[in-house]
């Protein structure tokens, strides 16, 4: 990961932008997410999304408090235009009074060295330069730009690879020190703030290539089946809602299962009781080879379900101690 540039030497300074009144992001409902005088770290693409949330937590660096820093992450996929975005990212730090750090991973050659898609492992890149920047720099949070039309599009994404309640439920507003404060704004709500505003952003010539899964559901299948069910996209994050208390619940006893029969060795390996596994039902036996593998993989692991159906849930297991 390199190069970077730490800076977490001052606070940040008031931004000739920035209001003293009423706080537009207290208006946006987000100002729940942070406590008095915590450090947020922003993924800054230079896209809309994180131009808008970047702009609201700027303001929120005198109402209540913050310190504010931003990253952009270069994959070396897009040379001329990922230098233009970061130079845009850059300069908007600047504007704001906060730090930036710029980093560059190789994407193409880590998907394929793991046998991964290009998404994959740009997206396990990206959140794991961030969380190393908020570790080595105490950030206590790392913000990211998600919003609705994202939630819907991941949903669906999910729902044709195949997926139970964790993926129904769409993207965590919050996990760990990870949060996403724009997950209820819609995409039409953030351009209509940028333009209020006065604030640009950039665009991803990569958005629109329907060669990438996400992209082919954004452009070609939503439109389609809104066509026939306008209501579509609110139909897909009512779902989103009401497995949302069941994905908790699911983690929740998940996490009490896996403390009692998961232990690491000194060595560092994961010891599973798999007798006491082998007693347990199907369903907490899938959310506790979801959590082995997250802590494993050490990120957002995935399961296919005809994977763990095929092996036997126990075969699976032993597989991960290994």
């Amino acid at each position: 990961m390199s190069p970077r540039t730490p800076t977490r030497s001052k606070r940040n300074e008031p931004s000739p932008n920035a209001k003293t009144a009423t706080s537009a992001a207290s208006a946006a409902g987000i100002s729940g997410f942070f406590t008095q005088g915590q450090s947020v770290l922003v993924g800054l693409s230079g896209g809309p999304d994180s131009v808008t949330l970047l702009a609201l937590l700027a303001e929120m660096a005198e109402t209540k408090g913050l310190y504010v820093g931003a990253c952009y992450v270069n994959h070396l996929l897009r040379p001329e235009e990922a230098a233009r975005e970061a130079k845009f990212c850059e300069d908007l730090c600047d504007d704001l009074s906060i730090p930036f750090v710029y980093v560059e991973i190789d994407v193409g050659a880590i998907a394929k060295r793991e046998k991964i898609s290009v998404e994959l492992a740009g997206r396990e890149a990206r959140h794991g330069a961030l969380a190393q920047i908020a570790r080595e720099d105490d950030y206590d949070l790392v913000a990211l730009g998600h919003n609705a039309d994202d939630q819907v599009e991941t949903i669906l994404f999910r729902l044709f690879r195949g997926t139970g309640p964790e993926g129904i439920a769409g993207i965590h507003l919050r996990r760990g020190v990870v949060i996403r404060p724009l997950l209820g704004w819609t995409r039409v709500q953030i351009l209509d703030y940028l333009k209020t505003k006065g604030l640009s952003y950039c665009e991803d010539s990569s958005n629109v290539n329907v060669e990438y899964a996400r992209n082919y559901i954004r452009h070609t299948v939503l439109p389609a089946i809104e066509m026939r069910f306008p209501q579509a996209r609110r139909a897909i994050l009512r779902l989103s809602e009401i497995e949302e208390p069941e994905r908790e619940f699911l983690d929740l006893h998940a996490r009490r299962a896996t403390a009692r029969m998961v232990a690491r060795a000194p060595s560092g390996a994961v010891c599973v009781d798999s007798a006491r596994f082998a007693l347990e039902a199907v369903w907490l036996k899938r959310a506790i080879v979801r959590a082995l593998l997250r802590e494993v993989a050490g990120a957002e692991a995935t399961l296919d379900f005809e994977t763990g159906r095929k092996s036997r849930w126990c075969r699976l297991v032993r597989s991960i101690r290994r």
